[in-house]
């Protein structure tokens, strides 16, 4: 079984746009997606939502649709060394997911 992944161009719909790839597991389409978003992050410098979907096994079949939003910045992206590095947002993005898993309160 794989796991394709897709950014999602019309956030009203979650119609599927261009595909980013195929993967193995589940984790390693999000992985992949967590480096799309960072390198959103890094040319945007604002506020943005970033929406993907996940095609592949789960509760509904093989074919499982897997919804996946990511909205960063409240009200600008900066730190006070400036705008995130990509390598900063996926670890980050990899940690939220870790602590999800593990039952933290708020993830």
């Amino acid at each position: 079984m794989s796991y394709e992944l897709f950014v999602v161009q019309d956030l009203a719909s979650w119609r599927p746009g261009r595909r980013l790839g195929v993967f193995d597991t589940f984790d390693a389409a999000l992985a992949d997606r967590d480096r799309e978003v960072a390198a959103a992050v890094e040319t945007a410098g604002e506020p943005i939502v970033v929406r993907h979907v996940v095609v592949g096994p789960g509760r509904e079949g093989p074919r499982t649709v897997h919804q996946l939003t990511t909205s960063l910045g409240a009200d600008r992206i900066t730190t006070e060394q400036g705008t995130p590095s990509a390598e900063l947002v996926t670890g980050w993005l990899t940690q939220i997911r870790a602590a999800a898993r593990t039952g933290v309160p708020g993830c």
